[in-house]
């Protein structure tokens, strides 16, 4: 538990250094380039790949 606990804090640390923030409306977002790096892929052609699979993944879902 205290691996796992740990973990998600590094986790937490990587993504809050590449957020992004919109003064006007304060919203939060991040760079789909910038998460492709943390998550440890190489290729954007890899990473883009992941995210439509993902995508279609919720689609499905949506319509059980």
């Amino acid at each position: 538990m205290e691996f796992e606990k740990s973990k998600l804090i590094e986790l937490k640390e990587k993504f809050d250094s590449i957020i992004n923030t919109e003064e006007k409306e304060n919203i939060e977002f991040w760079y789909a380039r910038d998460l492709q790096t943390q998550l440890g892929y190489k290729r954007w052609e890899n990473f883009i790949e992941t995210i439509k699979k993902q995508c279609n993944l919720v689609k499905t879902l949506v319509y059980l």
